[in-house]
């Protein structure tokens, strides 16, 4: 009865299961999402700077499906100026994100140093993307909000020196030799 015992202990539960199955699957999207990715803009590279009915390019797209790091740094890459536009209602990608939040803390500071002014421009209803960040943060518990606010409380001048934008992006903050107070 004791090995019996020892054998229900050893074996994962449904939890255990799960969790490692989103973990795996996790960095597989991140994976497969810049590969597919790349083979569309490969395909048709003008893809990036085509707009939708209401003016939304795929950043745009991409700020409110909560896309990941690499997937946002593929489409900045391909189209940088793709942060400056603004879709029929006036909103800047960072407006979007700021407004539906974001899958990563690294996804407003890209945003930022690809267009800084983005930080202070309005939309359609006058709004900033620090109002509209703040205006949405009690909703359902935001993963990455401090973050998001903390970028966009930043001066547009902040973003323009990639050297110190790059070092201080959470993933390298968390990395470095140093500690952050």
């Amino acid at each position: 009865s004791s090995s019996r015992e020892q054998q229900q202990q050893q074996q994962p539960t449904y939890e255990d299961l799960q969790r490692r199955y989103l973990q795996i699957n996790t960095q597989r999207r991140d994976d497969y999402s810049a590969r597919v990715l790349n083979a569309l803009l490969d395909a048709w590279p003008k893809s990036v700077k085509t707009s939708s009915e209401g003016g939304r390019l795929p950043l745009h797209m991409a700020c409110f499906g909560k896309a990941t790091v690499k997937v946002m740094e593929t489409v900045l890459k391909a189209y940088p100026d793709a942060a400056r536009q603004r879709n029929h209602d006036g909103f800047l990608p960072i407006h979007i994100a700021a407004h539906w939040g974001v899958s990563h803390a690294d996804i407003a500071p890209l945003i930022l140093r690809a267009y800084p002014d983005g930080a202070v421009g309005r939309n359609r209803w006058e709004r900033t993307p620090i109002e509209e960040a703040l205006g949405m943060a009690g909703e359902n518990g935001r993963d990455h909000q401090l973050s998001l606010v903390w970028s966009l409380r930043r001066h547009p001048t902040y973003w323009i020196h990639n050297d110190i934008g790059t070092m201080l992006l959470p993933r390298n903050v968390r990395t470095a030799p140093w500690r952050m107070v």
